[in-house]
């Protein structure tokens, strides 16, 4: 599997993650290494627009949670 979508949703099965945390994630499980655009940009910008993956709200300034929306996304 070499989709970042898809690596993206599969890194995020087993809990939240920030995107670096995502990246190394990906790199293990799918021997896939994704750089900042294509880890963070595209899928990401996607996956939140249709609302399968959000940011989690953090007290702290440290880059963006994300987590694996409700299954199956609002339509």
């Amino acid at each position: 599997m070499t989709d970042p979508t898809l690596l993206v949703l599969a890194s995020l099965a087993d809990g939240d993650k920030h995107g670096y945390a995502m990246m190394e994630d990906i790199q293990r499980f799918a021997s896939v290494r994704l750089g900042p655009r294509h880890a963070f940009t595209a899928p990401i910008t996607r996956l939140e627009g249709r609302g399968w993956i959000r940011p989690v709200a953090a007290e702290d300034p440290a880059p963006a949670l994300y987590h694996h929306g409700a299954w199956p996304p609002p339509s």
